[in-house]
Parts: structure tokens; sequence; C-alpha cells
């Protein structure tokens, strides 16, 4: 077996196999976005788009889940002064909703999106050095944690963590006022 095989490698292949063509992908949102979507009480739920990872395999978007719930469309200055969504139902622990944003799936629920305005993030956010987990359902990571969060305080009291989207988007200064 051994010297067959032997003999196998040193035959030359007629045709070398091909190798893959790597896809590149762009983000399907830009930096700064700010996206709304309805929620499940029929209120406007926002998201803010922190980092878009250009010219890559993958195309990913850095997504801020907002604490915006109200009746009428979000503007841009509800999303400069809005917080992030915090997570404290079942089991979750005050983590904010930030997450990487693979748009494989994106065509199957951009519907349920739209963008409403630009904010300007000043941060630059690298994946490689990110503590934030990758997701590619919007729907699910996004507007579902955000209907079951909002749906999880009307029994238990909402957190006390706060991390406003003006902290994510705007250097701090070192002169202080």
């Amino acid at each position: 077996a051994l010297d067959k095989f032997l003999l196998n490698l040193q035959v030359e292949k007629t045709k070398p196999k091909s190798r893959k063509k790597k896809i590149i992908r762009q983000p399907v949102f830009e930096k700064g976005d700010c996206l709304i979507f309805k929620l499940e009480n029929e209120n406007y739920g926002g998201a803010i788009v922190l980092e878009a990872i250009k010219d890559t395999e993958y195309g990913y978007n850095l997504i801020a889940t907002t604490r915006i719930n109200q009746t009428n469309k979000p503007t841009r200055e509800d999303f400069e002064k809005s917080e992030v969504l915090h997570m404290n139902y079942a089991s979750w622990k005050n983590e904010p909703n930030i997450h990487w944003y693979s748009p494989l799936r994106h065509k199957n629920i951009s519907h349920l999106i739209e963008k409403v305005s630009n904010i300007p993030v000043i941060h630059n956010y690298s994946i490689e050095k990110s503590l934030y987990g990758h997701v590619a359902d919007f729907d699910i990571w996004i507007i579902g944690v955000a209907n079951q969060q909002f749906d999880s305080e009307n029994t238990k009291p909402c957190m006390t963590k706060r991390l406003t989207i003006k902290e994510l988007t705007q250097k701090k200064s070192w002169w202080k006022n």
C-alpha cells in the first residue's frame, strides 16, 4: 500500500486542482447609519451602525441596539440622545446589545429595516480586538432581543447600567470643562 502511494505521488497530475475564488462582500450599512424597525408593541425601535468593515469576505457591520421605543419615527436627535439597550432578561447579565452583523441572510429581512439618518462616528472599531459577538440574524439578535427586553421590563426593573450612543460615537476630550 505504501509503494502504491509513493508511485501515486511521483506521477504528475494532468490538471491541477483549481483554487476557489474569494468572494469580497461589502457591508449593507454605512458607518453612522441610524436604523429603525417595528417592535411587537407597534412602536419604533432603533439601532445604530458603529462600524462598517469593507472589502472583506464577510462585510461586517458593528450594530448597537438602542433603547428607542416610541410611537413616532425616531429622528437623528432621538438617536444622539439615546442609550444602548442592555439585556437583563432570562439569564443575561446586563450586557450591551452590540454585535458584529454579517449580511449573509440580510436580503430575507431587509424589508423590516429602514435607514432614517446618519450620525458621525469618530471611534474606529476593530473586529480583531473586539469583545462583541458575531450574528447573522438581524431579526433575532436586534429586533427580537429588543422585543424581549422591553417585554421583560414590564415585570422586572430596567437596568441601572447606562451607556449612551454619544459615548460610543464621539471621542472623549482630554480637556475637562
